[in-house]
């Protein structure tokens, strides 16, 4: 919009150029007369001024608006220039806004295409996923589980543990009350059997020593 802007500006500065020389033109005639007797002219003569004066004056194509390059630049040329100028923007604006739709619509393929691959795997990601959580709830309930069943296998241990050495203790105060019970009845024998004379070489446990 500012480049369009700039163009018009410069379009109505060439105007009021080739106005002003025109009027500049028309207005050489009439102070001669208004100054005193104009020199005679002949028809000929006067029609050429007058076709020069419109050449020069009133049309706009042949106003000089600047040199370039040591060339005269009229406003005809300068405005084909600006013409030129423009088309040329705007098909590189075309261009570039083409190659941008062209790389848009190759995105979105791509996208489409991705979108296609994952589809397959999505239902069974998520499938896993929901798993997966499952397991995580059933991991965390038999964690506690475990725990509680370890100290109570702990537990079981060592209530196991006392009751073996508990039987041990019973086991040897039973084993010693025997064999102090059979000492007793070994010695009581010995002495009725030497009331009666009876003799008795056969050897007898005499107990762990």
């Amino acid at each position: 919009m500012e480049f369009n802007g700039a163009v018009e500006a410069m379009k109505e500065k060439i105007k009021e150029r080739g106005g002003e020389k025109a009027a500049a033109t028309a207005a050489a005639p009439a102070a001669t007369a208004a100054g005193g007797a104009a020199p005679p002219a002949t028809a000929g003569g006067a029609g050429a001024a007058e076709r020069k004066s419109e050449e020069d004056g009133g049309s706009a194509d042949k106003v000089v608006v600047g040199i370039i390059s040591g060339k005269v630049v009229t406003a005809t040329e300068q405005e084909e220039a600006i013409k030129k100028k423009e088309k040329m923007v705007r098909e590189r604006m075309q261009s570039q806004f083409g190659k941008i739709m062209e790389e848009q619509k190759k995105l979105e393929e791509v996208k489409r295409e991705l979108e296609k691959l994952s589809e397959p795997t999505r239902r069974d990601i998520e499938i896993i996923r929901e798993r997966l959580e499952v397991v995580d709830r059933e991991l965390q309930r038999c964690s506690k589980d475990h725990i509680a069943k370890k100290k109570a296998y702990e537990a079981a241990c060592a209530e196991l543990e006392k009751k073996n050495q508990e039987k041990l203790m019973l086991a040897d105060h039973l084993r010693l009350i025997i064999h102090e019970s059979e000492q007793r009845k070994t010695k009581k024998l010995e002495e009725i059997m030497d009331k009666l004379g009876v003799t008795d070489n056969s050897e007898i446990f005499d107990g762990f020593h």
